[in-house]
C-alpha cells in the first residue's frame, strides 16, 4: 500500500509556512494566501480560516507526495516519507530528481540521506538562510526517526532544530555546501513510543 502524507506530516509542513488569512504579495509577484497558496487564475479568495488553509495546503502538496512515491525505489517509513515530502515541497521536484539525496536513498544509504538533507539546500538567493538551516535539521531528524511518530514528537523535531540554531547563532556562517561536496555518516536516533497517525492524502 502506497504511503500518503500523515496528519503529523501536514502539521510539520505548517510549521515552516506562516499562515496568512488574507491575500498578500509573496515578494515574487504572486498573490498568495493561507499557507503559501499561490492564487491561480479563476480563484477568488478574500479571507481564509486556518482549517480552510490547511485543506488547501494538503491539496497543494499532493504533487510532492506523488514525486516521492514515483522516484524512491526503496522502502520508506511514514516519518521518512513525510520528511521527503516536506523537502520536495520546499525545494521542487526537478532539484530532488537530480539530487545526491535521491541517489543515496535509492542505493539504500538511509543514514547518508539524512545527513545530506541536513546539509543541503540551506541557501536562498545565494545567501545562507537560518530558516532553511532549521528546516533541514528538522527534516533530517524526522527522516532519521525511521517510523511512526506523534504530533508531540513532530513538535519536538522543530523545537530541537530551533534550539540548535540558537546555540550556533553567533558562530561564523560556513561556506555553502555544493552538491559534489563529500558527506559524513551519522547514526539515526530513535524515539520510542510513536503514535499511529491517520493517513491524509495531499500533494
Amino acid at each position: 500500500m502506497a504511503l500518503a502524507l500523515s496528519d503529523s506530516g501536514l502539521a510539520f509542513l505548517k510549521k515552516w509556512v506562516r499562515f496568512r488569512a488574507q491575500p498578500y504579495n509573496d515578494g515574487y509577484g504572486n498573490m498568495t494566501i493561507g499557507y503559501g497558496h499561490v492564487i491561480l487564475p479563476g480563484e477568488k479568495f478574500t479571507q481564509l480560516t486556518e482549517a480552510e488553509a490547511a485543506a488547501i495546503l494538503a491539496k497543494d502538496a499532493a504533487w510532492a507526495a506523488s514525486v516521492v512515491s514515483q522516484l524512491v525505489r526503496v522502502p520508506l517509513s511514514q516519518s521518512q516519507f513525510d520528511a521527503l515530502v516536506s523537502l520536495v515541497f520546499n525545494w521542487g521536484s526537478g532539484n530532488f530528481t537530480n539530487s545526491s539525496h535521491l541517489t543515496l536513498l535509492n542505493a539504500g544509504d538511509y543514514a547518508g540521506t539524512a545527513q545530506r538533507i541536513r546539509e543541503h539546500p540551506i541557501t536562498s538567493g545565494g545567501q545562507r538562510s537560518q530558516g532553511l538551516v532549521n528546516r533541514r535539521a528538522a527534516e533530517a531528524d524526522l527522516f532519521a526517526r525511521d517510523g511512526l511518530y506523534s504530533l508531540a514528537e513532530m513538535e519536538d523535531f522543530a523545537r530541537r532544530a530551533s534550539e540548535e540554531a540558537s546555540t550556533t547563532a553567533t558562530a561564523p556562517a560556513p561556506a555553502p555546501v555544493s552538491e559534489s561536496a563529500s558527506r559524513t555518516n551519522i547514526i539515526p536516533w530513535l524515539v520510542v513510543g510513536g503514535l499511529v497517525v491517520v493517513a491524509l492524502a495531499w500533494d
